[in-house]
């Protein structure tokens, strides 16, 4: 048998309220502007015209005609995804011409220094041989003892590369069609980043 309830204790005394909402963050600050990351050069590289005559790319203007290479093997292409996976044992076509669409001048202070000589963006692609392949690599990818294809079909050798950073250059970049690149500086360029 059961005994009888005892008396109820004294009710708790913590109070279970709900807490006070925490204030909202504030927001983070922008970041700074990245330096352009398409095809740009250095002003005075010089561009070679569809006559074999060099001029300061930024002297370089719309509708006019520069030097470029048909590669049958690299066919041309304006989008980074396709272009960037083509790759060959060899560079098959022939010289041609390409005629400048736009042109971009802008300031950065950061760039890739190839052969003590052409400055480039770090995105800016180059027709480059490494060991037996061909393909566009970007500057910051470029490595001593790889190759550059030259305006007189031939390949010059990487003989120093070196990242310049805190030096401020002015820079161009030029669209040229149809067949997307052009010879900056003796060498094979992309227009596209």
């Amino acid at each position: 048998m059961t005994g009888p309830e005892g008396p109820q204790g004294p009710s708790g005394s913590g109070g279970g309220g709900q807490g006070d909402k925490g204030q909202k963050g504030q927001k983070g600050l922008k970041g700074a502007k990245g330096a352009p990351g398409v095809g740009c050069i250095a002003y005075e590289t010089l561009v070679t015209m569809a006559d074999g005559a060099t001029k300061n790319v930024e002297l370089v203007e719309v509708e006019e005609s520069v030097k470029s290479f048909d590669a049958t093997n690299f066919p041309s292409s304006g989008v980074s995804s396709v272009f960037m996976a083509q790759t060959s044992s060899s560079i098959a076509g022939s010289m041609s011409t390409a005629t400048v669409k736009t042109l971009k001048h802008d300031t950065i202070k950061n760039y890739f220094l190839i052969n003590d000589s052409l400055k480039v963006t770090a995105e800016h692609p180059l027709m480059t041989k490494r060991g037996s392949t061909w393909q566009w690599r970007r500057s910051y990818s470029i490595e001593v003892g790889d190759f550059l294809f030259s305006d007189s079909s031939t390949e010059i050798e990487v003989t120093s590369i070196s990242e310049v950073n805190d030096t401020w250059i002015d820079i161009v970049k030029l669209d040229v069609e149809d067949l997307d690149c052009f010879f900056a500086g003796g060498v094979l360029n992309h227009n596209k980043g």
